[in-house]
């Protein structure tokens, strides 16, 4: 966790936090500082070519786009969303709904989800939150249905 928050600090000529914070962390667990520093740099060296396929379509402008008025792509697409807490979490165990969002970006998601064919959630997700996963502005609503759609997304 620590070489993962370290790695977003800035660094000098490629050597940084990142690096001192793995050499620390596997140095303290009996890992040694020269494995440390080596998934370190791996990391930081791996990083950028995983990251490259993406910002070529990113650049190429070839991935999908659709808003909420717009006519639907001729080729199917995934789009994941999900919030995380700062520490990582995706819930609690406290058994009651974790609100990660505000009140612009739960409007943002609506105006996402009025764009969307069907939603999937995880049965957990429905065991425990039992969430409508309906479009809730009637403006979006109504945008579906003269577009020809049911007005919210299939589930």
């Amino acid at each position: 966790m620590l070489v993962l928050l370290a790695s977003a600090l800035p660094n000098i000529a490629g050597w940084g936090p990142r690096e001192g914070a793995a050499a620390w962390v596997f140095g303290a667990a009996g890992l040694g500082v020269a494995t440390g520093v080596t998934v370190a740099t791996l990391y930081g060296v791996l990083s950028p070519v995983a990251a490259a396929p993406g910002a070529l379509l990113l650049g190429l402008d070839v991935l999908p786009r659709r808003g909420a008025g717009e006519q639907p792509v001729t080729r199917p697409y995934v789009l994941l969303s999900c919030s995380l807490s700062l520490d990582g979490y995706l819930d609690n165990a406290a058994g009651h709904r974790l609100v990660l969002s505000n009140a612009a970006d739960l409007d943002r998601v609506d105006d996402v989800r009025a764009g969307c064919d069907a939603i999937l959630v995880g049965a957990g997700t429905v065991r425990a939150d039992d969430p409508r996963l309906v479009v809730r502005s009637p403006e979006r609503r109504s945008r579906r249905l003269a577009r020809g759609l049911d007005p919210t997304p299939s589930r």
